[in-house]
């Protein structure tokens, strides 16, 4: 076995449902889906503007078998049945591939109620 079966034989490991990875799915531009096995790591950070509207930024990155050729900027992946814009930031090492996934979210802020005694 070469170093590359070895390497292709461990990402087969980490991107299975039963240890790291789950399955999410992928919709192309023309509606197409595929689902396939990623693991997903989470990150997420806030700002907030002078009007009171906070405004969420979150991200996620995923990792997956670099077969699933498919995948580009102008589709959308779906975890836990929430969209996320697949951005153009796309690696791959020819044996798995990563994407940044990013969602914009607007809260309201709860603004103290300043009362005059």
């Amino acid at each position: 076995m070469t170093l590359a079966d070895l390497i292709a034989a461990d990402a087969a490991l980490f991107i299975n449902t039963d240890d790291f990875a789950r399955s999410v799915v992928y919709r192309s531009a023309s509606g197409v889906q595929t689902t396939l096995n990623a693991v997903v790591y989470e990150s997420e950070s806030a700002s907030e503007d002078n009007n009171g509207v906070q405004t969420i930024v979150r991200t996620r990155a995923m990792t997956f078998a670099a077969s699933y050729t498919q995948i580009d900027s102008t589709g959308v992946v779906v975890i836990d049945t929430v969209e996320w814009a697949v951005t153009p930031t796309i690696t791959t090492d020819g044996v798995l591939t990563t994407v940044l996934l990013k969602r914009f979210e607007l809260h309201e802020q709860t603004r103290p109620n300043l009362r005059r005694s």
